[in-house]
């Protein structure tokens, strides 16, 4: 809400006025003072109260709270300070204000569409040439860099108020993104997520961070207050091209917010003076500053009501072009819940003078604690915070005179009701009924204002109650206030799971939300862009000429192979066509995909290119099309993507995109499986062909190394190596980048290294790093012998890098086997140092005590040194993580005969082996040293997931992911070391390392735990001490059940033909047999044994230990084939003795085997009186 929340909120003020208008009626001369609000000098001038303000820190702790928010926040002024000359920022930061005032132009009409389809496509359009200018202008990884050190130096004023700049532009920026259009139309208010550029969202969570908010629509501080700059000239307009009314209109209405703190300065002061006077006791002092408030509010409400009307704010031009713009309405999937999470946009209540008055009075804040969080930075909340503790005292004497206030409100509740009701009821037929704090109210305009008007009727009175009460209207249409989980800030928006089909296509844009995946840009971003004046050879060759003819020979001439070998930089020439193409036209859609093997299966995958190029494509469609697709495609919205359906789905919306031309760049081909390739190769091939017959514009352009080969004749070839101006860009990078003088040896150097790199940018670019630190280091006689030393070919150049510095080799191959086995493409810089110290110090307790005295810096640091360049980090701050440095080096690591031997293997397939075998034992060793935290995993876990939630959340259960979200923070390996141990011996079981020596030890040093006959809880003795032990069994962690037929097949194999665990050798002595038999009279473990038995039968072993025990002790015979249904009873005779444990074990038995019996299994524990609490 906007408009509506200032006038309720000023209704709040005049409590305060009435109060001090009853024992002063004021001094005429406040009303002759400055636009500004105060005198221009004197004891009341800006400067004056400022320096009031800096006097009274220390003084209370109010007062500190108020000259922190003045100094830090308001750049050491209020209203907060912005600097908007551009030379004062830094220059990664100044392309967001031009591409602002370059866009701001596009985004308003005069006279709106009413056709969906053609508003739709205007968003669009908007939307990615908005898209394309950031790409091409931001430098993400420099501007987090920048916000970052803004966020450390909080005292350095020229810093502040650049940053409160920039928090505008970007707050402005992703209004203007979000809507895509003003007036504001229907099809964007129906959307659910809109994705923002990661130009626009990075910065931003960094910004909330520092002002300690984290609405995705910023507030009223960000976008409204902060855009004006130190002369009150207004910034970033909203409709810079439209009529006079227009633009007068929006920055009346902008500028009553801005009027609102410039005349408050004055009110915060006077504020803390008469808390501090009440506290000295001094009442006449308080008293005093009390009436000085009360005429400083006049000129406020004096602002405001002159403004508010037709003439200085049109009704018809603020309804449409105005307020909609303030408004946000989206939001995002929440990776705990999978429920929405909507976020309103700003609103007049969230202005720092209301919030303050009310704190100040003892009056119930209008914002709930959650809207506060949201939505008013830090620094605001704590000074209101101590307002209204440091008031409280006085609550009484004021509370006196409410019956007069309420007399002189409702004359002016009910005048401002009827001025919102008319602003309101103007004609807006483009969109739905809204407010700038609602995107939805009711179906129609007149509901909508009925709605309001019962809203505004009940403000005064909702004052007096709890802000419970205040909020207690129909929300069939709407969102309640203060129910909405904030969005976590350390989060990027496209780091959420969209993996689940089932329930995301009940949003308008579920099917691109079902394709999604975190990574899908992550490779592009990686690649560093070309080097000044190189590339540009690409767009003069005969074969790209040709395929960009609009008139080619043949369809053939649609299709581009770029060839060359590892490190030519092909993936660099990619993004420069790609960027050089956006730039080209704004009408031809650009859809690159760049392959790669270092990254998760996403990345190297055919499943994950078809993905990621839908992802893009769809949302050029219109959202009738991509309806039709979804409802094409309904059958596969619970199952796993297959390729197939994919590129159904691709080839039915190149089809919808009709006349529109259509680009695609594949970057990488040898990083993705050889077989999937060719069948992606026959699919392009169809695509073009099919436009091509249809007089449709479809080009593809791949690029790869020359092997493996991949005979395929329909497609045009451009070859690196044939290529002179290629060769002509190495030689322009070692000219600029080679900095060793101009020299006759200087220059005979820089011709040998173009001469010995063959073509390779990548040993260019490696072998120039290593001359200019030689250089720096003061040895330039030795320059020539080193390149002399240096060998051709990037493998020869990583072996000679590696043994110049034959330090710390094994650390280094902790690292590699780590990267590269360990299963995770994004390791931290966390687990990849613990994988060097598995090596330096297998002492797993050691480390963690060196671990806890470092930083993230420290180390990567120590990485890089070890790994000499060959593992880099990268990823902004809090998500960095490590890769090698260019998949040529992942490759020579795999085949480096040097490491091979460290570990003692002879072959690539021995070193593969022996290597999983390292990480087993690393595995052990945390496993033995975290016995603890698996217990209290147990006992955590028990006690706090609801027996709802876990049916809402069945996917994610049946993948174990609860336990890694809630340990791995406080205990990074152990959930790593508890579900991959058995997978590392698994692989070397299957590749001939025999493992039944391992199973025994893993018995012998983590069986005990597992077997463990001490109860979680203190109160708990007897049986539960059984059925705790046997939940090992059941759990991922170190549990039986990691080695089924279906999971781990070498190892069941071992397992079946020896006694590993020492656990179950068919006897009655055997561990889990005593461990049985603690409590035999006991249901719940009858019960339990019945359950184990009936969803677990793949083990023969302790299937017929459990058997012998049924039967011995008379409580079930079971049949031949065991039965498939439910455990009824015994899940219920579980769950009324231990309903903790009930829950616990409903998620340990996670899997297919339940599937079907969902439904069955709620019904037994709504069966259980009062759920017991689950």
């Amino acid at each position: 809400m906007f408009l509506l929340p200032l006038f309720v909120a000023a209704w709040l003020s005049l409590f305060l006025v009435a109060i001090l208008l009853k024992k002063s009626r004021g001094n005429v001369r406040v009303l002759l003072k400055s636009k500004l609000g105060y005198e221009s000098s004197g004891k009341n001038s800006r400067a004056a109260i400022l320096s009031d303000i800096r006097s009274l820190r220390g003084t209370n702790h109010v007062g500190t709270l108020l000259d922190d928010l003045v100094q830090r926040d308001g750049a050491g002024s209020w209203p907060p300070k912005a600097t908007y000359c551009l030379t004062s920022w830094p220059a990664a930061l100044r392309p967001y204000k031009t591409i602002y005032d370059e866009m701001a132009p596009k985004l308003a009409v005069e006279v709106p569409s009413l056709d969906d389809n053609t508003n739709t496509q205007r968003i669009n359009t908007f939307r990615e040439t908005f898209r394309t200018r950031l790409g091409e202008e931001i430098d993400l990884p420099q501007v987090v860099k920048l916000l970052g050190i803004f966020g450390h130096q909080d005292d350095d004023r020229l810093l502040s108020d650049v940053r409160n700049a920039v928090y505008c532009c970007i707050g402005v920026s992703r209004h203007a993104y979000r809507w895509g259009t003003i007036p504001v139309v229907k099809a964007a208010q129906l959307e659910k997520v809109v994705h923002m550029p990661d130009e626009l969202d990075v910065p931003w969570k960094l910004l909330q961070q520092h002002f300690g908010c984290d609405s995705q629509s910023g507030n009223v501080t960000s976008n409204i207050v902060l855009n004006f700059d130190e002369s009150e000239a207004y910034i970033f307009r909203v409709n810079p091209t439209l009529s006079p009314t227009i633009r007068s209109s929006e920055e009346n209405f902008f500028r009553i917010f801005r009027n609102v703190e410039i005349h408050a300065l004055p009110v915060y002061r006077d504020m803390v003076k008469a808390i501090i006077s009440y506290n000295q006791g001094d009442l006449k002092s308080c008293a005093t500053f009390v009436q000085k408030i009360s005429e400083q509010l006049r000129p406020v409400f004096s602002s405001y009501l002159q403004t508010v009307h037709d003439d200085k704010i049109a009704l018809k031009a603020w309804l449409t072009h105005v307020q909609g713009f303030a408004a946000w309405g989206v939001g995002h999937v929440d990776a705990n819940s999978g429920e929405w999470v909507k976020f309103d946009g700003q609103s007049g209540n969230q202005a720092l003078l209301f919030q303050a008055l009310d704190a100040f009075l003892g009056l119930p804040v209008y914002l709930s604690d959650a809207d506060r969080m949201r939505t008013m930075p830090v620094l605001q909340r704590a000074f209101c915070d101590a307002l209204a503790r440091d008031s409280r005292d006085s609550e009484v004497q004021m509370c006196k005179t409410f019956d007069e206030i309420i007399k002189r409100l409702k004359a002016f509740r009910a005048a401002h009701r009827s001025r919102a009701r008319i602003y309101l009821s103007q004609p807006a037929p483009e969109r739905l009924p809204m407010t700038a704090g609602k995107s939805l109210l009711k179906p129609d305009v007149e509901q909508s204002i009925e709605f309001l008007d019962e809203f505004m009727r009940n403000a005064p009175s909702a004052a007096m109650g709890t802000p419970g009460e205040r909020y207690q209207h129909d929300t069939s249409q709407t969102v309640q206030y203060g129910v909405l989980a904030s969005e976590n800030a350390s989060l990027h928006i496209r780091d959420l799971n969209f993996h689940s089909h089932g329930s995301q296509f009940e949003n308008s844009h579920s099917l691109r939300e079902a394709l999604w995946f975190k990574e899908m840009r992550s490779r592009e971003n990686a690649i560093d862009c070309e080097h000044d004046g190189t590339c540009i050879w690409l767009l003069d060759t005969t074969e790209y000429l040709s395929w960009q003819a609009d008139l080619p020979p043949d369809w053939r001439h649609r299709l581009l192979w770029i060839k060359g070998n590892a490190g030519a930089g092909k993936s660099t020439m990619m993004k420069f066509a790609v960027k050089h193409a956006r730039r080209k036209s704004k009408e031809e859609l650009i859809l690159p995909h760049f392959f790669n093997a270092r990254g998760t299966a996403m990345e190297h995958s055919t499943e994950g290119m078809y993905r990621t190029l839908l992802y893009w494509l769809l949302r050029e469609l219109p959202s009738a099309t991509v309806k039709e697709l979804e409802s094409l495609h309904e059958h596969h919205r619970d199952a796993v993507w297959q390729v197939p359906e994919l590129v159904d789905i691709l080839e039915a919306a190149l089809e919808a995109l009709a006349d529109r031309p259509v680009t695609f760049y594949i970057d990488a081909l040898d990083e993705c499986p050889v077989e999937e390739v060719r069948d992606m190769l026959k699919v392009f091939r169809k695509i073009v062909r099919t436009a091509w017959s249809s007089a449709r514009q479809v080009r593809v352009c791949y690029a790869s190394r020359p092997y493996p080969s991949i005979t395929f004749m329909d497609t045009m070839f451009l070859d690196f190596s044939t290529q002179d101006t290629h060769l002509k860009d190495l030689q322009q990078y070692i000219s600029d980048e080679l900095h060793i003088g101009n020299s006759h040896i200087a220059n005979e150097i820089r011709r040998k290294v173009y001469d010995k790199a063959k073509g390779s940018f990548m040993w260019v670019v490696l072998v120039v790093t290593i001359l200019n630190m030689d250089y720096d280091s003061g040895y330039i006689e030795r320059l020539s012998a080193r390149l002399s030393d240096i060998p051709p070919g990037l493998h020869e150049l990583y072996d000679y890098t590696l043994k110049r510095y034959p330090e710390n080799r094994e650390a280094l191959l902790s690292c590699c086997q780590w990267l590269l086995f360990a299963g995770d493409s994004r390791n931290s810089p966390d687990e990849v140092w613990w994988a060097a110290r598995m090596r330096v110090d297998c002492h797993y307790d050691t480390n963690q005590r060196l671990y806890a005295n470092l930083t993230t810096g420290d180390m990567e640091r120590y990485i890089i040194d070890i790994s000499k360049g060959l593992i880099e980090f990268r990823g902004a701050q809090g998500r960095r993580y490590a890769q090698f440095m260019h998949e040529s080096a992942r490759e020579f690591v795999l085949s480096a005969k040097d490491l091979w031997r460290l570990c003692g293997a002879d072959s690539r397939c021995a070193f593969e082996t022996i290597s999983h075998e390292s990480l087993r034992d690393f595995c052990l060793e945390v496993l033995e040293s975290e016995k603890a935290t698996l217990h209290d995993l147990v006992r955590t876990y028990g006690q706090v997931i609801p027996i709802n939630a876990i049916m809402e959340a069945w996917p994610e259960l049946r993948q174990r992911r609860v336990p890694k979200n809630k340990f791995k923070s406080s205990h990074p390996f152990t959930i790593y070391a508890a579900t991959n141990v058995l997978r590392h011996a698994e692989f070397a079981q299957d590749h001939g390392s025999g493992q039944t020596a391992f199973l025994d030890d893993f018995a012998r040093r983590c069986g005990p735990y597992f077997l463990s006959a001490h109860a979680p809880y203190e109160e708990e003795t007897g049986s539960a001490e059984v059925l705790y032990s046997l939940i090992g069994f059941l759990l991922d962690t170190g549990s039986w059940s990691l080695i089924s037929e279906a999971q781990l097949p070498s190892l069941q194999r071992a397992w079946e033909q020896g006694q590993p665990f020492g656990l179950v050798d068919g006897g009655p002595d055997c561990p889990i047999e005593r461990t049985l038999r603690l409590d035999k009279s006991d249901g719940a473990v009858h019960s339990l044994v019945e359950l184990y038995l009936q969803l677990r039968p793949w083990n023969p072993k302790l299937k017929a230990i459990l058997q012998r025990l049924a039967q011995e002790w008379d409580f079930w015979n079971p049949p031949d084939d065991l039965p498939d249904h439910p455990p009824c009873a015994g899940f219920l005779s579980i769950a009324e003795m231990y309903p903790k444990l009930a829950s616990f074990l409903l998620i340990a038995l996670a899997d297919e085997a339940l599937d079907a019996h969902i439904s069955s299994l709620m019904d037994i524990f709504e069966m259980l009186p009062g759920n017991h609490g689950l």
